[in-house]
């Protein structure tokens, strides 16, 4: 049989055998394109594709009637075992998640958390509708253990040891200015920065001595910036910028749309800029025996919507 042959898509082999189940419930093409919300040609397609890749005839068609084969009866069996599991593989999957509730406690910066996990959450709300799911939005690490915190989102590039993760997301670092005051103060070279003002970002909010790291090729440069603002947020920086008070060092899921619009202007694009901090997101978690369903869900649910995280 042709089926063994390896350039053959076992997906797409599996749909076609799908396809051609519901041809022969309904006795038509027509009747299964209306079913599957397919063309009719698309249905005709697939059945012929797998009568191709079977090497056998699997109905006989006439003006008035279509009928299968004995090769067609033969295989037959077979699909309806297959249309029979991926019915049951939904029932199971729709179980799971009406079966999925209890209390979910996240953790995650006021920046990631608004920009990213904003996001995340109606699809998972609607998929767990169970799930009792608390947010809490901080710039400080938590302490999982004693304010019983389930799952800590923070953006690091070195998880502490003591935790268990798994990184979803990598993110850059932009140096930003709007064009309004770009127009009266031109950034051509890293350097150029230490000319005008550059808004800061520290943990603590201190007023020390900050320094930008740029990277390009073999060479790097340190430049030492000021400005008239230090602060612990991301987000008074980029507010900061698009009133033309200066440049920020910004990440790139917090500006992206204001980029887009070119409402902020990337700066020196051709070099590497190192942030204030790390650029992996991961989700942190206590090690357990067993975790919660709750738990497990929402990780796999940020794994499997990671891909839409860039905007």
């Amino acid at each position: 049989m042709r089926i063994i042959d390896r350039h053959i898509s076992l997906a797409q082999f599996a749909g076609d055998l799908l396809v051609f189940a519901h041809v022969v419930e309904g006795a038509s093409f027509t009747a299964a394109a209306s079913s599957l919300g397919l063309s009719k040609s698309q249905v005709t397609k697939q059945v012929r594709r797998l009568e191709t890749n079977l090497g056998v005839t699997l109905l006989h068609r006439t003006t008035r009637q279509m009928t299968a084969t004995q090769a067609g009866l033969s295989v037959l069996q077979h699909a309806k075992v297959l249309v029979q599991s991926a019915s049951k593989a939904a029932l199971a999957a729709n179980t799971y998640a009406h079966n999925v509730s209890g209390r979910l406690s996240l953790s995650a910066s006021n920046a990631f958390g608004q920009s990213v996990i904003g996001r995340l959450l109606p699809g998972f709300v609607e998929r767990y509708p169970l799930v009792e799911t608390e947010l809490i939005l901080t710039d400080r690490h938590v302490d999982l253990l004693h304010e019983e915190i389930d799952i800590a989102i923070r953006l690091t590039d070195n998880p502490p040891g003591n935790l268990v993760g798994r990184p979803f997301h990598t993110f850059s670092f932009v140096v930003a200015g709007s064009p309004g005051y770009l127009s009266k103060h031109p950034i051509h070279h890293p350097s150029d920065l230490a000319q005008v003002p550059c808004m800061a970002f520290h943990s603590l909010a201190r007023r020390e001595k900050a320094t930008w790291q740029f990277r390009k090729d073999q060479e790097s440069l340190d430049i030492h910036v000021k400005g008239p603002l230090v602060v612990n947020s991301s987000e008074v920086i980029r507010k900061m910028v698009l009133s033309d008070q200066g440049v920020g060092l910004l990440p790139d899921f917090l500006i992206d749309e204001e980029l887009r619009e070119k409402k902020l202007v990337p700066l020196c694009t051709e070099w590497d800029v190192q942030g204030p901090f790390g650029q992996t997101a991961w989700m942190l978690w206590l090690p357990q025996i067993t975790m919660p369903l709750a738990m497990r869900a929402f990780i796999d649910y940020v794994l499997e919507q990671a891909h839409s995280i860039q905007r």
